[in-house]
């Protein structure tokens, strides 16, 4: 997208469309009132390093009087250099050099019926880096050399050689609140979890899944009890192969938490039908146990605990992708098919002008270990539907990918005025997969490791942050020199700088 067209849509969007009032937030939903669905973070948002807060994921916020109103424009400029972050920046995955993402739209809310129409605007540059061609024939030169056959999975490494230009509906849908039920159609994110950071089952790196939901919820023992479902169909991206008779998958989950006011705990089963279909095909998977090869599916349990006033938030996710058979399966391997992800974010200091707030996580995607006689199995990949666990080229669940691991440490101060923040990040990637290469000894791992920092402020409504980092890729594609004649060992140096312009929460 040539630059003055970039520079005319931001002007569009944060000076000609009407900036709607800052909404007040709300401590606790009346129960006589009907929920007013609320907008989620830019699609790749967790990859902007954002500090640890917790979202609902539900979707909604409480309600206000009816009316019709613009909705608050939010808007991200950066750039990326040296190497694409592999979980990517909503519609523009895998792409370096700069990004824009805008959305703005309305809202319509008339007793219990609530419309938002609210499209996302991507434009990227899609600037050149190295990448290997596909080693399957079929399909595109773009698609992962790493993921095919028995390891199948929709994950190039780059999309295409042109830059991107996409205009998708982005956080748009239709809700309608009933007496303890929501019934919803949309296309915004899905991020199933404790509600911190990005789930393993269905994260925030990837544009929503267009799907129906139903979610009911009623007083128990105390607490909460709900209930979501979900059906919808997730799409083949444009840089994986010229078979269209596949291009569409079923898709439906069914998730129940329980929560009180100091933790929540949850559990849910989520199941794609590879054969493709209608919406309404999906509906009853998540309740039926499976019985074919070209289904694949997910459990998983997380569990979230928080203290106000101690300032801790800690959060523990564990998914299986392999259907547990019976407790011969779960006894002989446990760790089979198995992801873990857990968190801590703990208030260390408490002044008057500000609090200051550490965070770790750590995520565990890869598979080192696998039942003797039974074919070891990437998360996220599977033999019989190609495109694997992803939705248009990139994952459903963490946007890690296959095979990821990933250890973060931040330290934030957050002020009145000010959040200011730095962090140190390790990733890990296609690690399963590096084991299926040429003599795949340890010097070989692709390992980033980078320092950044992040700000943000309030100003007249609207929040103003942006986030910056620097580090090095290490053997890039598992390209290192040692012991292998010929070969070139890859060191990218990497770089991020992105600033968000955001409603103030």
């Amino acid at each position: 997208m040539p630059r003055g067209r970039q520079l005319a849509v931001l002007f569009v969007a944060t000076v000609l469309l009407p900036r709607a009032p800052l909404a007040q937030a709300q401590s606790a939903r009346a129960a006589t009132c009907a929920p007013r669905p609320a907008p989620a973070p830019l699609a790749g948002d967790a990859a902007l390093h954002r500090s640890y807060t917790r979202h609902d994921s539900s979707g909604v916020l409480p309600c206000e009087r009816d009316n019709t109103a613009w909705m608050p424009v939010t808007v991200r400029m950066g750039t990326r250099a040296g190497a694409p972050d592999v979980r990517g920046a909503g519609n523009a995955p895998n792409t370096i050099g700069g990004l824009l993402q805008v959305r703005f739209g309305m809202e319509l809310r008339l007793g219990a019926l609530q419309v938002r129409v609210a499209p996302e605007i991507t434009s990227a540059a899609n600037a050149d880096f190295q990448i290997f061609p596909g080693r399957d024939a079929s399909r595109s030169a773009f698609a992962s050399p790493f993921y095919h056959g028995q390891y199948s999975a929709d994950l190039p490494l780059r999309p295409g050689d042109q830059a991107l230009f996409r205009i998708d509906p982005g956080e748009t849908g239709i809700w309608l609140v009933l007496p303890a039920m929501t019934m919803a159609v949309t296309t915004g994110l899905a991020d199933w979890g404790p509600g911190v950071g990005e789930g393993i089952v269905l994260g925030r790196s990837t544009a929503g899944v267009p799907r129906v939901e139903l979610s009911t919820w009623r007083p128990a023992r105390g607490g909460l009890l709900r209930a979501r479902w979900f059906g919808g169909a997730v799409s083949e991206g444009r840089f994986f192969d010229a078979n269209t008779s596949n291009d569409l998958r079923s898709i439906a989950g069914l998730r129940f938490t329980y929560e009180r006011p100091q933790y929540t705990l949850g559990f849910s089963r989520t199941v794609m039908d590879g054969r493709g279909g209608s919406t309404l095909s999906a509906a009853m998977l998540p309740a039926l146990p499976t019985r074919t090869d070209s289904v694949m599916e997910f459990l998983a349990l997380d569990f979230l605990y928080r203290d106000v006033q101690t300032g801790t938030l800690a959060w523990l996710e564990g998914a299986r992708q392999q259907p547990l058979r019976d407790f011969r399966d779960l006894a002989l391997m446990p760790t089979e098919g198995l992801a873990i992800r857990a968190g801590l974010s703990q208030r260390i200091i408490k002044t008057d002008k500000a609090e200051w707030i550490a965070g770790f996580e750590a995520v565990r995607l890869d598979q080192p270990g696998q039942r003797e006689g039974r074919p070891a199995q990437d998360l996220y990949t599977s033999p019989t539907v190609a495109q694997g666990w992803t939705h248009r080229g990139q994952p459903l669940g963490s946007g890690l990918g296959p095979g990821g691991q990933r250890q973060y440490a931040s330290l934030d101060r957050e002020g009145a005025v000010w959040r200011l923040g730095a962090f140190l990040e390790r990733l890990r990637v296609n690690d399963d997969a590096m084991y299926r290469e040429f003599l795949p000894y340890p010097n070989r791992h692709d390992v980033t490791v980078q320092l950044g920092g992040r700000a943000a402020r309030v100003w007249r409504g609207w929040e103003w942050s942006g986030t910056a980092s620097i580090g090095k890729r290490l053997n890039y594609l598992f390209q290192n020199a040692d012991f292998i004649p010929g070969y070139v060992s890859t060191d990218l140096t990497v770089g991020h700088f992105a600033l968000t312009l955001s409603p103030a929460r």
